[in-house]
């Protein structure tokens, strides 16, 4: 038996599983949310392993900013009195540069289960400061019990050239992952490193053909490396299914053979189909956008490009809070 000694030796850290873009919990895609004092020390290898441990596709690191931080003497939880934080994201064997859902699903702790004194977050990362504001008439009206909060990601638009490799090996990689549905146009997005490869199917094609791709993850990664591509996003009109657009996202190459509801891809989608449907570019047109995985879930897209930014808006659901014993 542990002593109880022993146990108080532990380092114990805050942890959440949160179900992000759905308001009721088992749906929607789950990330988990760790919270890090500044004198907690949490090395990057521990990190790594932490996210390893979770075996979900992201676990968000959510750190006091010194800078922002309330003096220790003030009393009361830091995490309520704080407006600003770091934020990382690592998948079950790689750090990621952006990540959405996560970034909701933390906004969303801090929110609902440590009850921030703000109604805006502010998120120092690697794709440098982003945004989450509560909705809070949409909360007070969601029958659910669900968090309604609106997300600021940098735009993403795909109209970067495809690198060299990925083009040789682009007519393998699209056989693996959509097999027979017709391609109707390919790009690419770069930018903040994520390496986004749009598949847009032709006019015509369902969400039931799109829930019904079964990709070759094994040769998707052999026709390139993770050097040059870490997603594919296949994406199709909404066509009479009730959203302006469908999407499913797979990223074999950081890990996650599918995710099911994407944040950082829909910061690649909204330029892209604002541009083709002619909509998505103020908030009273915003585009609806459904993710097709077997969770599933969906928000709405608005882009900002004034401010070089796409806005998201949607729920998350917090369906676990514990503790982390180091």
């Amino acid at each position: 038996r542990c002593s109880l000694r022993a146990l108080r030796c532990h380092k114990m850290l805050p942890v959440y599983i949160v179900d992000a873009f759905s308001e009721q919990p088992f749906a929607g895609n789950q990330a988990a949310v760790v919270l890090i004092s500044s004198d907690d020390g949490v090395s990057d290898d521990l990190r790594q392993k932490i996210a390893a441990e979770m075996q979900l596709s992201e676990t968000s690191f959510v750190e006091l900013d010194p800078a922002h931080a309330p003096a220790t003497s003030s009393g009361g939880d830091p995490f309520q009195q704080c407006s600003h934080f770091r934020l990382r994201w690592f998948t079950p064997t790689t750090e990621v540069p952006l990540c959405g859902h996560a970034t909701l699903a933390a906004a969303a702790v801090l929110f609902k289960e440590r009850s921030s004194a703000h109604t805006t977050l502010h998120f120092h990362t690697a794709s440098g400061q982003l945004t989450v504001s509560l909705d809070a008439a949409r909360s007070s009206t969601s029958g659910a019990g669900g968090l309604w909060m609106q997300m600021r990601l940098p735009l993403s638009p795909a109209t970067d050239p495809l690198p060299g490799p990925l083009a040789a090996g682009l007519e393998a990689l699209r056989a693996a992952c959509v097999g027979e549905l017709q391609v109707a146009r390919t790009a690419f997005a770069a930018r903040n490193r994520l390496n986004y490869l749009v598949l847009q199917l032709q006019d015509g094609a369902t969400r039931e053909e799109l829930e019904a791709l079964t990709p070759d993850f094994t040769a998707m990664q052999a026709a390139c490396s993770r050097e040059h591509v870490s997603g594919v996003i296949v994406t199709c009109r909404g066509g009479e299914s009730g959203y302006d657009i469908l999407s499913r996202f797979f990223g074999p190459w950081m890990g996650i053979p599918e995710d099911p509801v994407t944040g950082s891809s829909h910061a690649v989608l909204g330029p892209y189909w604002a541009s083709l449907l002619g909509k998505g570019t103020s908030a009273e047109t915003p585009l609806l956008a459904r993710q097709c995985s077997r969770r599933g879930g969906e928000m709405s897209v608005m882009v900002d490009a004034g401010a070089g930014q796409v806005v998201l808006s949607g729920p998350a659901a917090v369906v676990m809070a514990g503790q982390l014993r180091l």
